[in-house]
């Protein structure tokens, strides 16, 4: 028997009994029987509404983000840094970059300050300083100077970052294009000057 309502979120399938015996999980919006649920005391039947391969990405996802959230925090806090990130704010650039790397339009990314952090200089673990960047671009890039690193890439690559990264960062930082190229090279004459002493 079909059980739904409007106010649901989810389709509910009951036996004669009135006991769930299948659902569609929230998540991934597929059909699966109950037992694919994990229990919930106060949920429908007494089960989540979402199945538990859902459940376990979504903590696995967390646990990766929160524990990243930490480590950037601490860096940033050492090298006396300031540093605001938060799930919240991660799911907002992600969501700006609509899930891919601005440069390359790879889904495959992962956090990068465009100002390193290792520097000891900048604008630390905050929003106007992260962006979500292709792995192998991000590996390449390290703690490089990101305007002499990207005269190295291909050249859609290079264009996108004048014409799309350059850009948008600067914005956040309330600054023109080149305002902000020169804040980063400044930031890196005082990295390389701290290094030489």
């Amino acid at each position: 028997m079909l059980v739904t309502k409007r106010n649901w979120k989810t389709i509910v399938f009951m036996n004669e009994e009135g006991n769930v015996t299948s659902r569609v999980c929230t998540s991934c919006n597929r059909l699966r029987p109950i037992g694919a649920f994990r229990k919930q005391s106060n949920g429908l039947g007494g089960y989540k509404s979402y199945c538990g391969t859902c459940y376990s990405a979504y903590v696995t996802a967390n646990y990766k983000d929160d524990n990243l959230l930490r480590l950037h925090r601490l860096r940033a806090e050492e090298a006396g840094l300031p540093s605001n990130m938060s799930l919240e704010l991660l799911n907002k650039l992600k969501e700006e970059q609509g899930g891919h790397c601005v440069l390359s339009h790879s889904e495959r990314v992962e956090r990068d300050h465009f100002i390193p952090i290792s520097w000891g200089t900048g604008l630390g673990d905050v929003y106007e300083n992260v962006v979500y960047m292709e792995k192998g671009l991000n590996i390449s890039k390290g703690n490089r100077h990101p305007f002499i690193w990207i005269k190295k890439q291909p050249h859609f690559v290079q264009r996108r970052f004048h014409n799309e990264l350059v850009p948008m960062l600067a914005e956040r930082n309330g600054m023109t294009a080149k305002e902000f190229e020169e804040y980063v090279t400044k930031c890196y004459e005082e990295f390389v000057n701290r290094e030489e002493v």
